[in-house]
């Protein structure tokens, strides 16, 4: 059966003093228990829950409460005397109240009246802050001493100082405070038991200089002992004295290490004296002599050229003439030439077909420059403007087709007969021994009456 409650006095503060008190922390509620059938009486366990929000929302506080109902309902409880209620959840922001009777919850949430809200003003018994000044930063207490008194009228503080006087060498003027103004040039001097101006005439200090300590006194001007012309200042063995003696530098004595190059006579250092047109060599570890000349890599008294150098001539003496000799170029192998007259034609140079080959022996590892030079001809094609296009390049395969390999075309323009010529290089590493090259070489056209002839190859060597 579904129960009700209806609130008889709302919430209300409790404890409400005519004299003044501390606000109390808890609330005061009266509510009627009842159910369709009539009121409820006896005990009940009623759980009491804020929230701020009238529906769902975040709960802020509970407390449980074991309560007993009269004949006619009615309920008391001082809410927050199990669970504090203070001004961190009675924060001014709107709350709910909602109620539960045992494992029933009591529809709708009650709002919380400004009433309690009263637990929120004993924060005024200590303010948070006076305007942008915190409770810590409020001056409460003014002790004044050293001649000055404080009197305070509601809220203002009065300073009263009292009558400040000087004795010499202080004055006050005006409430200034300084010294005494004396004549030039003096000085306050305590003069029997009083400060007074005085000469600054210092007779209470006297200097003098200490013997053998470097130093001269003259009246009341200090110097360096005077020496002889070109004598210094030299420490004794006594410490702490000094005396005139020879810049004769007699503590230090330097040497000539034997063999080292250098000579030392006097206080000059010089290299080591050798003959006229020796240089000083060296001889070991740090060592030195002197020793002729000779620089066996120097000047040049001749030249002779070798076989493969790629020179010829020479001399031992006087004016030497060289010459380039071509045949060295290619590490005393001599170059070879091939000519070939092989008339490859379109019927038969659709694929590539060898034009020449060549064969050169070297005797050691390198390179072969292989270098092919050809005539190209077309003969009564079948129309003008018609291109044959030839492809020649150089290989060590007699099969293989070259690669790299160069295209040449051949245009007819209207003439019998049309002819072009076309040249390639290529370089190929080889080892000792044998190695033959072959130009190879194809008409890229079928049809027409175009061949390929004259063919010349050279190779020469270049040793690494």
């Amino acid at each position: 059966m579904k129960r009700r409650i209806s609130t008889i006095l709302g919430l209300a503060v409790l404890c409400l003093f005519a004299e003044a008190q501390a606000v109390p922390s808890t609330v005061s509620f009266t509510g009627r228990l009842s159910t369709s059938t009539g009121p409820v009486s006896g005990s009940v366990t009623v759980t009491f829950k804020l929230f701020d929000l009238a529906m769902n929302g975040t709960e802020q506080w509970s407390e449980t409460r074991s309560l007993t109902a009269t004949s006619t309902g009615l309920v008391y409880a001082d809410l927050g005397a199990m669970t504090t209620l203070d001004s961190s959840v009675l924060d001014n922001s709107p709350l709910y109240l909602e109620i539960h009777i045992g494992a029933e919850i009591l529809t709708p949430r009650l709002p919380l009246q400004s009433v309690p809200y009263a637990i929120r003003s004993e924060v005024a018994n200590t303010a948070e802050t006076l305007g942008t000044i915190a409770p810590g930063d409020v001056v409460t207490t003014v002790n004044a001493s050293g001649g000055i008194s404080a009197n305070r009228s509601g809220n203002t503080v009065t300073l009263t100082g009292t009558t400040v006087t000087g004795n010499a060498p202080i004055s006050v003027a005006g409430g200034t405070v300084g010294l005494v103004t004396c004549g030039a040039n003096q000085i306050y001097k305590m003069v029997g038991g009083s400060w007074a101006c005085a000469a600054d005439a210092d007779t209470n200090t006297t200097y003098s200089a200490a013997a053998n300590g470097g130093l001269s006194l003259v009246g009341t001007a200090f110097g360096l002992t005077t020496c002889t012309n070109g004598q210094v200042l030299k420490a004794t063995a006594t410490a702490g004295q000094w005396q005139c003696a020879t810049d004769n530098n007699d503590n230090t004595t330097y040497s000539a290490t034997a063999n080292g190059g250098l000579s030392f006579n006097g206080t000059q250092i010089g290299l080591t004296t050798c003959t006229i047109g020796q240089v000083l060599k060296s001889t070991g570890a740090g060592t030195w002599g002197c020793a002729a000349d000779n620089d066996t890599g120097g000047d040049i008294t001749g030249i002779t050229t070798n076989s493969g150098s790629g020179l010829d001539g020479g001399c031992t003496t006087g004016t030497c003439t060289l010459s380039i000799d071509p045949t060295d170029f290619n590490g005393s192998v001599p170059a070879v030439s091939v000519f070939s007259n092989t008339l490859v034609n379109s019927t038969s140079a659709t694929t590539f077909t060898t034009l020449s080959s060549a064969s050169i022996t070297t005797p050691s590892a390198g390179y072969v420059v292989a270098m092919y030079d050809g005539m190209f001809r077309a003969n009564s094609l079948s129309s003008t403007n018609t291109t044959v296009f030839y492809v020649v390049g150089l290989t060590t395969s007699s099969t293989a087709d070259p690669n790299p390999a160069v295209i040449l075309g051949a245009t007819y323009g209207g003439q019998a007969t049309e002819y072009a010529r076309s040249s390639t290089t290529n370089v190929f590493p080889v080892a000792a021994g044998t190695t033959t090259i072959y130009a190879r070489g194809r008409v890229n056209q079928t049809g027409d009456n175009a061949d390929m002839y004259n063919h010349n190859l050279s190779l020469f060597f270049i040793p690494n």
